[in-house]
């Protein structure tokens, strides 16, 4: 429901963030809320729509196979491989038994964004192989 607080990694929104020495506060809960208003705002159609509140998209932890980084960026690497080497370098692998699908491009190209998003990198600070 809209007016429950949430419960994440063992504890409810509202709840005191002590670890970070933080005076008590209460966290709205928003994501409740909004599903609640998207269901509202499409109430003639509910019996054609699905609403997955805050859907898990994987069960395993997402993972890059490999990841290179460069410990300083203007290093040269002149090995095979390394002379395209970026800061940052996401390697996924494939078996000589495994093919190739649009869907595991996709895949890896949602790793790659998602490790430029909590990393603040850049596109040009990153090679996808």
């Amino acid at each position: 429901m809209a007016g429950e607080r949430q419960k994440r990694d063992g504890k409810h929104d509202a709840e005191l963030n002590e670890a970070d020495g933080e005076e008590a506060r209460t966290r709205v809960a928003w994501h409740p809320a909004f599903n609640e208003a998207a269901k509202a705002e499409l109430v003639d159609y509910l019996d054609m729509l699905t609403f997955e509140f805050e859907r898990q998209l994987n069960s395993d932890p997402l993972r890059i196979d490999v990841l290179i980084i460069k410990k300083a960026p203007d290093v040269v690497i002149e090995k095979n491989i390394g002379a395209i080497l970026r800061r940052s370098n996401i390697v996924e692998y494939k078996s000589p038994s495994d093919t190739l699908s649009v869907d595991d491009y996709h895949k890896v190209m949602a790793y790659a964004h998602l490790y430029m998003a909590l990393e603040k990198l850049r596109y040009s600070d990153v090679t996808v192989t």
